[in-house]
């Protein structure tokens, strides 16, 4: 570290994948340069495995959409990192903001999960804890 840097400040870079050097396909695990198709791959995997019936659908789409949106803004944020020069203290502010859409990820997914967890069936329950606790971590590494 030089003399002229905060050490307490967090290098910002080693959020975004892409900035860090890291292309966000390799966030994703996949070498496929489409990141939506992943998120629906994995989307469509947990659908198959906790069961969803047309009970639990309106909750299901909900949960989906939020993680499809939600992934968007990520990409977008993380695309964004590629632009921002992280050593000049007048992009304080663009740092923050990106930083915010990461942070706030596995917080919305969270959410999202909860509602959708409260609306299975004990059966589906007992399949989706580790599956929906962890779920977002597939995404956002």
């Amino acid at each position: 570290m030089s003399g002229s840097e905060n050490p307490k400040s967090i290098d910002l870079r080693s959020v975004f994948g892409t900035a860090a050097g890291f292309s966000a396909t390799e966030s994703f695990g996949c070498t496929c340069p489409d990141q939506a198709a992943v998120v629906q791959r994995l989307l469509t995997e947990l659908k198959s495995d906790l069961d969803i019936s047309v009970r639990e659908h309106d909750q299901w789409t909900l949960f989906s959409n939020t993680v499809l949106a939600q992934m968007e803004r990520l990409t977008s944020a993380r695309q964004a990192a590629d632009s921002v020069r992280w050593s000049d203290p007048a992009s304080t502010d663009r740092k923050r903001a990106l930083i915010k859409q990461v942070i706030a990820t596995p917080v919305l997914l969270s959410l999202a999960a909860r509602v959708l967890y409260s609306a299975l069936t004990p059966e589906q329950q007992s399949i989706a804890g580790g599956k929906l606790l962890h779920f977002h971590r597939r995404l956002v590494a």
